[in-house]
């Protein structure tokens, strides 16, 4: 009864998108450690002693964008990302995000050259950043997803 009272006023392509976004958000509420993208490609990924009930777009953006320094409980964020060029550093900002890397890339400039903050920790490839967020307390990073699908790691937790 309710998904023809939605389909009336929205259309069938709004009870998709209504479908969608209600599955992130059961996924994100029920996630703790990684999030999902709106496409299923990129999920952004902590140290498995953070407890990620606040990982929401806005969080992430400001942790990325290097506004946000602490975690709630206090541990310092440790920021992992790739160079900007690459296609995976691209896919996480376009889609996860919702920004564009050389937006990052002028927020992390500006703040070294002011020295009012540091630019995040750059790393090499998509399994070093897995490997280096899991091994330092209050990291976060991003992966594929199907990296966290394969995964059996309790500090990843599948959306």
């Amino acid at each position: 009864m309710l998904e023809r009272r939605i389909q009336g006023r929205v259309g069938a392509g709004g009870v998709k998108a209504l479908r969608i976004t209600i599955v992130i958000i059961l996924a994100v509420l029920g996630s703790g450690r990684a999030i999902a993208s709106d496409h299923g490609g990129m999920v952004a990924l902590t140290h498995g002693a953070i407890v990620g009930e606040k990982l929401n777009r806005d969080f992430l953006r400001a942790a990325f964008l290097m506004r946000l320094r602490v975690w709630p409980d206090g541990t310092p964020i440790t920021v992992f990302v790739l160079d900007d060029s690459d296609p995976a550093h691209e896919q996480f900002c376009r889609e996860v995000l919702g920004t564009f890397p050389y937006v990052l890339r002028r927020t992390w400039d500006r703040m070294t050259f002011t020295g009012t903050g540091v630019a995040p920790r750059r790393v090499g490839a998509l399994d070093e950043m897995r490997r280096r967020v899991l091994a330092t307390p209050g990291a976060i990073g991003y992966t594929h997803r199907s990296a966290t699908e394969r995964s059996a790691d309790p500090a990843e937790v599948q959306p």
